[in-house]
């Protein structure tokens, strides 16, 4: 008498046949399976996405690796025993599908008003999008947000608010040392001043632009001269010197 367990039909390891040794990988747990099987269940998973996980499914999943699951004719084994397992595999089943049904549960539900277990996936995906894209804005107290590199989130790094917001009415009773501040504006006019913004230029030869100040000069082949940017650096001292008038009526 014969029993039967349940193998993938497509394993990780052997791609459904036997192994070098002529053992069975950990996956199919036996050889080849059984002709003309009808799948049980489906093994779903991402081999590029590992960090999305793995489930059981009814039917294969568009997008994923679909791995099915049937019944194979092994060696004699205790009916005890073999019912057992199925008893355990339909257990975990039953396990996945609560944890799938919760899982879609975080998300907006589908277009029937259910848990929308389809794309929950797609939602993880986009979650995790969401948050590296969050990761990169620099918040207020009142709920604005701003690109981290921005004259926004320099103000917010120099005076703890966004220019305007509710956050800055909490700020009344701090004061700006005086000459902390009259030092920085001595040293952000003392850079503008020693700063070239490559106003004033000359064509050079055939290809060159060359600047009348500093005699830096730039190749068109080479992209030419860039438009002029002030460093973070000197941004950032600005919004805090802003800031800092504000609260002290300067």
């Amino acid at each position: 008498m014969s029993s039967i367990n349940i193998q993938a039909q497509a394993c990780v390891a052997c791609e459904g046949k036997p192994s070098p040794e002529n053992t069975p990988c950990a996956v199919c747990d036996a050889g080849q399976p059984a002709a003309n099987a009808e799948p049980v269940a489906w093994f779903i998973d991402w081999p590029d996405e590992p960090d999305l996980g793995h489930y059981l499914a009814e039917s294969p999943v568009d997008g994923a690796r679909s791995r099915a699951l049937v019944f194979h004719d092994t060696a004699p084994v205790a009916a005890q025993a073999q019912q057992k397992k199925i008893k355990a595999l339909e257990s975990e089943v039953s396990g996945l599908r609560a944890a799938r049904i919760a899982y879609a549960s975080e998300f907006p539900p589908d277009a029937e008003g259910d848990p929308d277990v389809g794309n929950i996936h797609a939602n993880i995906r986009k979650l995790k999008a969401q948050a590296q894209q969050d990761a990169n804005m620099i918040y207020c107290g009142c709920g604005d947000l701003y690109p981290a590199n921005s004259y926004g989130a320099g103000f917010i790094a120099a005076a703890g608010h966004c220019e305007n917001c509710d956050a800055a009415q909490d700020r009344g009773t701090d004061k700006v040392d005086a000459a902390l501040l009259n030092a920085l504006l001595a040293l952000v006019a003392y850079a503008e001043w020693n700063t070239c913004i490559h106003e004033d230029t000359h064509r050079g030869g055939g290809i060159w632009e060359i600047c009348n100040d500093c005699g830096a000069k730039w190749a068109d082949d080479e992209g030419g001269k860039p438009a002029f940017e002030w460093p973070q650096e000197i941004r950032i001292a600005r919004a805090l010197i802003d800031a800092a008038c504000k609260e002290t009526g300067r």
